[in-house]
């Protein structure tokens, strides 16, 4: 690496920047389930959030929808994706995102040395 180069911020702060996108995750995941919890509490029945309610409020899933309702292909990989998004709670699907984006973050600082190395 040149001395004249500047290392970018992402990578001078890569941990800062993989916990902070755990932090957020898990940030939301708890307001998610306490929001859950105080809806149980208050009338007596859990409402569950999985990740189907955040794209069917989303507009730019109308495009598909008609795929993702009456699939004429790939019917397989229709009932796994409609599986995926009614069962699996938005609450833990946010965690899983924030530790995707850390892992991201971490091979792309590891790349980044690896290519910028001084020999």
């Amino acid at each position: 690496m040149s001395d004249n180069k500047k290392t970018p911020w992402w990578v001078t702060h890569s941990e800062d920047v993989g916990g902070s996108a755990v932090g957020i995750g898990l940030i939301i995941a708890f307001v998610i389930v306490a929001s859950q919890c105080y809806q149980w509490l208050q009338e007596g029945y859990w409402n569950a959030i999985p990740i189907l309610s955040l794209f069917s409020t989303a507009d730019f899933v109308t495009d598909y929808s008609s795929w993702y309702y009456y699939p004429d292909s790939w019917v397989g990989v229709n009932t796994v994706l409609t599986w995926i998004l009614e069962k699996i709670p938005l609450s833990i699907a946010v965690v899983g995102a924030g530790y995707f984006f850390k892992v991201i973050n971490e091979v792309s600082v590891d790349e980044y040395w690896e290519k910028n190395r001084k020999e």
